[in-house]
């Protein structure tokens, strides 16, 4: 006779929370927000944005203290800021962006080539910075590469950093802080101002990641600089690396 009795049904095992994955890998797009006090160009650049794939608006601004807000309540991976903006500039919103969440990088989309801007907002922790007049798509890659954290000048911007110290005068000689760095650090300031990051660089070099972290920790303390984009900068400013040309 068959045992008609029911088979205890197996308890059903409880779901894994997701885990987010690295921002603006496959399926894990960038979280940006947008702060710009023109409201037809902030409206154009979401649209842009929205329009990838890659990339995901979470939220504007129209002026300083918003986008501080917004940062602080989104936690975005880029923040795309206009430099001059009521009740809290581009720059001051930036320092306070990076000093409050300071995993958040800093993309300055900006009408402005003034070396004031310019300066200043590397200085105040900006990751990169292009113009309102570049092409979309170098717009679009200049927040790509705020999300790996990589450092985008827009060409104009470099070629005048290649002319023009941060008070308008010639950049010095490379007798200075770079007559100090070896040869090798001198390879690797070359290719991080080529865009690599530093897994790239130790491709390129057949060394570990770990020992091209070495050497930009190395470059930043003897060019007394904290940022790859300042590093880079000064790089193109004393004549160490070529500035990028426009197509």
């Amino acid at each position: 006779m068959t045992d008609e009795r029911e088979t205890p049904e197996t308890p059903e095992t409880p779901e894994t929370p997701e885990t987010p994955g690295t921002p603006g890998t496959p399926g894990t797009p960038l979280r940006v927000i947008v702060a710009d006090d023109h409201s037809v160009a902030r409206r154009g650049l979401r649209m842009l944005l929205e329009e990838q794939d890659d990339l995901r608006v979470v939220g504007e601004a129209a002026d300083g203290d918003e986008a501080l807000e917004l940062a602080l309540r989104e936690k975005p991976d880029v923040a795309v800021l206009d430099v001059r903006m009521p009740r809290l500039d581009g720059i001051r919103a930036c320092k306070r962006i990076k000093s409050e969440v300071p995993e958040t990088q800093v993309l300055i989309l900006s009408a402005y080539e003034d070396d004031r801007y310019v300066f200043g907002l590397l200085e105040a922790g900006a990751t990169g910075y292009v113009l309102k007049d570049a092409p979309d798509d170098e717009v679009l890659a200049a927040v790509r590469a705020a999300g790996r954290r990589e450092p985008y000048l827009t060409p104009r911007i470099q070629a005048k950093a290649a002319t023009n110290g941060p008070n308008g005068h010639a950049p010095a000689t490379h007798r200075g802080p770079a007559g100090d760095l070896t040869p090798r650090e001198l390879e690797v300031l070359a290719l991080m101002a080529s865009g690599l990051d530093n897994v790239e660089i130790g491709a390129r070099l057949f060394v570990t990641k770990v020992t091209v972290q070495n050497y930009t920790s190395s470059i930043y303390g003897k060019l007394g600089v904290n940022t790859r984009a300042k590093a880079i900068l000064y790089a193109i400013q004393h004549g160490l690396v070529e500035p990028a040309r426009e197509v």
